[in-house]
């Protein structure tokens, strides 16, 4: 029997459900025919600002984020066992993987540190501008609405601190190149961080919620198509140090939206 689980919200808003998930909540768990390395081709489908640009704390980041919807990108996307036998994402190698793809660089990640049976934070150190990144999944959700269905919804805060700051120099930052957010299954949303050039140099404090739909079945009925496909939103909201945070009262700044299709890897498409 599915034991039962808070609810996974696809509105962005904070629920009773959630408030009762405290301390250091399990990782998301999917089914065996999830196990193993797949390609994922991401989308990004909308992109959206729903409290309007003043309570934007980089508009650019959006405006660049803007201009690549309808674009895809492609990366490797891996799920293993834990200690307990279940099937979860393999975030750190997942993190370099769709690093580069988004900056289309290698080694954009130098290191990462994750806990398969301790999965809720994460810390990487960047290859490119000497930042380190941390991040914590405060609270997590998972529904099974169907028997090939599944609806994960994932809160996280992320701190990126480094020599500036969490803030990128502004060759980075203009150049679309960035992290993407490690704790979401297919986001290629850039480094959403200002140019040092304008920013206090303090550390960029960041909180997200990555809600997905999945939708699965084998791979020997996929044909050529997706085993895996999935719905995918991010909802990026204000902190306690940010201008605005008040204002805001909770509810996300930016939206931004995907489309995942999962194919299972092999020696031959993964080369290629």
């Amino acid at each position: 029997a599915v034991p039962e689980r808070a609810s996974a919200m696809g509105n962005g808003l904070v629920s009773d459900a959630w408030s009762a998930v405290s301390g250091a909540p399990s990782d998301l768990t999917f089914p065996d025919e999830f196990l193993g390395t797949w390609l994922c081709y991401s989308t990004l489908t909308q992109v959206a600002i729903p409290q309007g640009e003043a309570l934007v704390q980089d508009m650019a980041v959006v405006r660049r984020a803007q201009k690549d919807v309808g674009e895809q990108i492609v990366y490797p996307m891996r799920f293993i066992r834990n200690n307990q036998g279940r099937v979860v994402m393999d975030r750190a190698w997942n993190v370099a993987r769709m690093a580069e793809a988004t900056a289309k660089a290698y080694n954009v990640i130098e290191s990462v540190e994750w806990d398969v049976d301790d999965p809720n934070v994460l810390t990487a150190s960047l290859g490119n501008d000497g930042r380190s990144v941390f991040f914590r999944v405060n609270q997590r959700s998972e529904e099974f609405p169907a028997q090939d269905r599944i609806e994960t919804s994932e809160v996280a805060q992320i701190v990126f601190d480094g020599q500036n700051g969490g803030y990128a120099p502004a060759s980075v930052s203009e150049s679309g190149s960035g992290v993407v957010d490690p704790l979401t299954a297919g986001s290629s949303i850039v480094d959403p961080l200002a140019s040092a050039a304008s920013s206090p140099r303090q550390p960029k404090i960041k909180s997200s919620r990555t809600y997905t739909k999945w939708k699965f079945r084998p791979v020997e009925a996929a044909g050529d198509g997706p085993a895996i496909v999935a719905g995918q939103t991010v909802y990026d909201y204000l902190t306690s140090f940010d201008p605005g945070f008040i204002d805001s009262k909770g509810q996300p700044v930016t939206q931004y939206t995907y489309k995942l299709a999962l194919f299972k890897a092999n020696k031959f498409n993964l080369e290629n």
